[in-house]
């Protein structure tokens, strides 16, 4: 069983093909987003920890999610692949995280309605 929007849905009810096609739709999404992150850190010095916004959350990844893991506590998760670590902030929290990442001497970017 899966449990969505703490709805009980049998796991018949998924088209495999829709679940693939959603899958790669968001590893695009996320190399994108991994790539632009990887440019802007790049071209600036500061190296700041950038969010990126999807609809009520903020996540961050690599790095920046090994980082926020340690220091204010975020839970680190895996790619099924294993290709890349994440990590997410429900975006009506951030002005209790924010200035822990600040006060940790992190500047922040965030990235909102990019990809």
């Amino acid at each position: 069983m899966l449990y969505l929007c703490n709805k009980k849905i049998k796991q018949q009810h998924l088209e495999p093909a829709a679940t693939d096609k959603r899958r790669k739709i968001m590893n695009t999404t996320v190399a994108k987003r991994i790539s632009f992150q990887n440019e802007c850190k790049a071209k600036h010095s500061d190296n700041p920890i950038m969010l990126f916004r999807d609809m009520d959350f903020y996540f961050m990844y690599n790095e920046d999610a090994d980082t926020l893991s340690k220091e204010i506590g975020v839970t680190r998760v895996f790619s099924m692949e294993g290709d890349f670590r994440y990590a997410v902030i429900p975006a009506r929290k951030l002005d209790e995280y924010l200035p822990g990442i600040i006060r940790n001497g992190h500047r922040v970017a965030i990235c909102d309605g990019i990809f």
